[in-house]
């Protein structure tokens, strides 16, 4: 019969040959084609996801870039209609004071240039109308804005009520 000595022995020598035989499975498994083909998966798999770690990065980066572009973008843009805004008060300004001065020039806004002290001084001018030029004003259904009724008060004389001062000026009509 085998003695103690014989079965430990022969107990280890199974154990060796079982652990042998599993470092060969695993060494075989670890280099078979099979196990090199997953491998280079999981490479492929691992180098796949960096890259679309990278790409999100520099998508995410991009975008915020994009978002302050826009941002810029709009306040140039309202900046731009507010510089646009002012250019079209100032045009209208200027429309405006053209239109005072063509007034001016034709002589329809005289009354603007007198103050209320030279009233008196300025009467029968075209700046304070006289009391008969008012009247025929008072009297017509137009309030004196036909043509031919300015030629009657230019000749009534020079210095008279509603008449031109100098020879040769010519009358011009004051809208009410």
């Amino acid at each position: 019969m085998l003695t103690a000595a014989a079965i430990s022995t022969t107990v280890i020598a199974i154990i060796v040959a079982v652990i042998v035989l599993l470092i060969i499975l695993i060494l075989a498994l670890r280099f078979s084609p099979k196990a090199k083909l997953k491998r280079r998966e999981r490479e492929l798999e691992d180098r796949r996801e960096r890259v679309v770690e990278s790409h999100r990065h520099d998508a995410e980066t991009s975008a915020d870039q994009a978002q302050q572009a826009e941002k810029r973008a709009r306040v140039s843009q309202a900046k731009a209609q507010s510089e646009q805004a002012e250019a079209q008060r100032q045009r209208a300004e200027a429309q405006l004071h053209q239109a005072q001065a063509e007034v001016h020039e034709h002589g329809l806004a005289d009354q603007e240039l007198i103050r209320p002290e030279e009233r008196k001084r300025f009467t029968g001018t075209s700046a304070v109308p006289g009391e008969r030029q008012e009247e025929r004003r008072a009297e017509r259904p137009d309030g004196g804005t036909r043509r031919e009724d300015a030629q009657d008060e230019d000749t009534e004389g020079a210095g008279g009520v509603g008449g031109a001062e100098t020879p040769g000026a010519v009358r011009r009509e004051r809208p009410e």
